[in-house]
């Protein structure tokens, strides 16, 4: 599966599946990583078996990214999660999107900063844009800054429906990230839904 997009036709017809579209906006507060500088951060996005990944923001304690990814709900997924209770059923079946921020190191083993999780059955409750900024936590434990504040990662979510696309259909598109980003940094009225 490619770049998030629908898997060939074993996904088959589902009125039900769905595109997650997530931006990958900012990560705040990172800890000092290195000796004789800053934090190299990047952003690892994970579901069901797609992975995403951010470039590499050098030298910084707060990061902007900036940067879109698509990711393809199954329908099977989608109502297997609207019918779960149990926040612990859901991660062991891998309906969450996960989230790794990430230290660069050129020299040995990429070093982990902390991760965090949003269940798909929150992410799919809301019909319009949608931000969160998570905490981050490593091994149970939050993780903290280089300025004592908890470290975080901020992301923008739309959901939208997938349609099987004929020359015929109605083509449904993704908003612009800069569309994405006005509707966050409040220069478009809030609470407005993505259309199509």
């Amino acid at each position: 599966m490619q770049d998030g997009m629908p898997p060939e036709e074993r996904a088959g017809a589902n009125q039900h599946h769905l595109r997650l579209n997530i931006a990958v906006k900012a990560v705040n507060h990172m800890p000092k990583m290195h000796t004789f500088g800053k934090c190299d951060a990047f952003v690892m996005l994970r579901f069901s078996e797609q992975q995403f990944q951010t470039k590499i923001e050098k030298q910084k304690f707060d990061a902007v990214f900036d940067e879109e990814f698509v990711l393809f709900v199954h329908g099977k997924h989608v109502d297997f999660a609207m019918n779960q209770t149990k926040e612990l059923d859901a991660k062991v079946a891998g309906l969450a999107l996960k989230i790794d921020v990430w230290d660069y190191d050129r020299l040995r083993a990429n070093s982990f900063i902390g991760s965090t999780h949003i269940l798909l059955r929150d992410l799919l409750a809301s019909t319009t844009l949608t931000e969160y900024t998570q905490d981050l936590f490593s091994n149970g434990v939050q993780v903290t800054g280089f300025d004592t504040e908890n470290s975080t990662v901020t992301i923008l979510v739309s959901v939208l429906p997938q349609r099987q696309c004929q020359e015929s259909d109605r083509v449904w598109t993704l908003p612009s990230l800069q569309t994405v980003l006005s509707y966050a940094d409040g220069t478009r009225e809030s609470g407005v839904a993505l259309r199509y």
